[in-house]
Formats: C-alpha cells, structure tokens, sequence
C-alpha cells in the first residue's frame, strides 16, 4: 500500500493523504456494495412479496370456485327435488281425481240399486194391496 511506503519514507503528509484517500475508496467501495446487497434484499423481499400476494389471490380463487360449485350443485339439487315434488303431486292429484270419479261411479250404481229397490218394493206393495 501506497501509504505504507510513504511512512516509511518519513513522508507523513503524504502518506496520511494516502491513507485518506485509500479510506474514503474503501469506504465508497463498501458504500456500493452495500447499496448492491440493500437492492438485491429489497428485489428479493418484493418477489417474496408478490409471490405471497399471487398465493393469496390463487386460495381465494380456489375458494370461489369451490362456492360456486357448491351453488351449482345445490341449485341442481334444489331444482331436482321441486321437479320431483311437482310430479308428486301431479300423480297425487290425478290418483285423487280418480279417486272420486270411482266414488261417483259407484255412488251412481248404489242410487240406480236403490232406485230399483224402491220400485220393486212398491210394486210388491200395490201388489199386496
């Protein structure tokens, strides 16, 4: 070192003026590879960051997907279950007109039985008199 030399050489001034500026080279040297490693951190922490927030964004969109998946399902089965009860009740209603169109069936054949009973009694009963 340049300094170095100098003492030696009793040349204090310069050798002072040496070692300054060999310490002000260092410390802009140490300066700029600071600044370099503060960059590379910063570029570091803000990939981190992203691919954090790219992570968060990805679950929340695997967690609407799911949501609407199971509203599609539930809408289906929703769906499924009124169609379902519609013809229930369709069958149910046809089963229960049937129903009392037999009943008036039968209702008309008991009447015509009874009809006839009363004729026949009331000719057996002019008969009688």
């Amino acid at each position: 070192m340049l300094y170095l030399a100098q003492k030696e050489s009793s040349g204090f001034k310069g050798a002072l003026a040496s070692m300054e500026q060999f310490s002000s080279l260092e410390d802009s040297t140490l300066s700029i590879e600071k600044t370099k490693i503060i960059a590379e951190m910063d570029a570091k922490f803000k990939t981190v960051k992203k691919q954090a927030k790219i992570e968060v964004l990805n679950k929340a969109h695997q967690v609407d997907q799911w949501k609407l998946t199971g509203l599609i399902i539930s809408s289906i089965a929703l769906v499924g279950f009124l169609f379902f009860q519609f013809q229930k009740r369709k069958k149910d209603k046809l089963i229960f007109v049937q129903e009392k169109e037999i009943e008036y069936e039968k209702r008309k054949v008991v009447e015509k039985e009874l009809e006839f009973k009363q004729k026949e009694l009331t000719s057996k009963v002019l008969q009688l008199a």
